[in-house]
């Protein structure tokens, strides 16, 4: 019986030279992984910083590997380096040179990187970030291939944890780097084709009604009751002339409905907001910057004097703002209420006056 295949590779003594120039053009991040055409620069991080924009930032960077940019001239000696560095050398490689490791171990934990800096490609992108003081920041987005290599190898773990012949459970796009030859843009570059695939989050509309309404309040006052009352008016009420008991009776009438209207919307907002309660901010179903008139119509306790003076004030309001749409001469024009300032006085007196009484003669009742 044949004997099996060893599947490690030889160790390749390079010499201390190779293993110099090859570290010192090793990165995290590479410009040629965006596109192959792009001039041979990259990005190595040192340390772990708190850079937001920055994905290796997050972990610790000595544990992810680098990759060169500047061709594969310096691929067998960036691929022992690597080794080195991630301590997987013995399980990779057969008749290692302890000489060139201990090196390399040395130069790892001693070089200090160089800026090797250049202006940035015309074949990189660019997007325009705001910065802390509002000024505008220039990203040029690059690809850390190692940084890959670390996410693959963890959804590996996780596949074969779950089943020993599985080596994926994520869904993934598919994406082509370097050409015929991936191998000249990095040792890794295979890494970065089969990129993870998210779809994106879905909206939940019921969620986003209720942040609304929590930040922003609701329309508590039926247009098409305003627009009865103004009808009404129009037609019975002239501003010099005295309202007879039979009008006082009509006006109070209709009145009463629109308070009315806007306690049963308050009741069914009520409702609402407290079914999705734990998805407002500390489960408060108002912000606390909201006008008082919709924290009183939420929490029927807090209607003191003061809030139902303030609510005749709103609704009479906006009663008197109204503005109606009416065909004059053939034409649609907007009409403004014939509502004189003393008659919004006297409407702001009679709905205070409604609202008191509505509100101690009904209860919410749970919808």
């Amino acid at each position: 019986m044949a004997e099996p295949k060893d599947k490690k590779n030889q160790w390749k003594p390079l010499g201390t030279q190779a293993y110099l120039a090859a570290y010192q053009k090793m990165v995290h991040f590479s410009a040629k992984a965006v596109n192959s055409n792009a001039s041979a620069t990259g990005v190595r991080i040192v340390e772990q910083v708190d850079l937001p924009y920055i994905s290796v930032s997050s972990v610790n960077p000595a544990s992810v590997p680098l990759d060169y940019f500047n061709g594969a001239n310096t691929a067998s000696a960036s691929n022992q380096i690597n080794s080195v560095v991630l301590n997987n050398l013995r399980e990779r490689f057969a008749g290692i040179d302890e000489a060139e490791v201990c090196f390399i171990q040395q130069m790892v934990s001693s070089y200090e990187f160089a800026d090797f800096g250049g202006e940035i490609d015309c074949h990189l992108k660019q997007i325009i970030m705001p910065d802390e003081s509002g000024n505008d920041l220039c990203l040029t987005p690059l690809h850390s291939t190692g940084l890959s290599r670390l996410i693959n190898d963890t959804e590996r773990r996780i596949a074969q944890e779950i089943d020993e012949k599985r080596f994926s459970v994520f869904k993934h796009a598919a994406m082509n780097y370097g050409g015929s030859n991936t191998q000249n843009i990095g040792g890794l570059a295979n890494e970065l084709r089969k990129p993870l695939f998210f779809a994106a989050p879905e909206e939940d509309m019921e969620i986003r009604k209720s942040l609304a309404i929590h930040h922003k309040g609701f329309d508590y006052l039926s247009t098409t009751r305003v627009d009865q009352y103004l009808t009404w008016h129009d037609e019975y009420c002239i501003r010099e002339k005295a309202k007879t008991m039979r009008q006082k009776l009509d006006e109070e009438q209709l009145l009463r409905t629109i308070v009315w209207d806007a306690f049963k919307e308050a009741d069914r907002q009520f409702v609402y907001l407290s079914n999705h309660k734990e998805h407002l901010p500390g489960e408060q179903l108002l912000s606390h910057d909201l006008d008082p008139i919709f924290h009183g119509l939420i929490f029927e306790e807090q209607r003191d004097n003061a809030w139902f003076i303030d609510f005749g004030n709103a609704v009479a309001s906006f009663i008197k703002n109204r503005k109606r749409r009416k065909i004059i001469d053939g034409k649609p024009q907007l009409i403004d209420p014939l509502i004189s300032n003393q008659q919004a006085i006297t409407l702001q007196g009679l709905i205070s006056d409604i609202a008191r009484t509505a509100s101690q003669t009904t209860v919410r009742s749970t919808i």
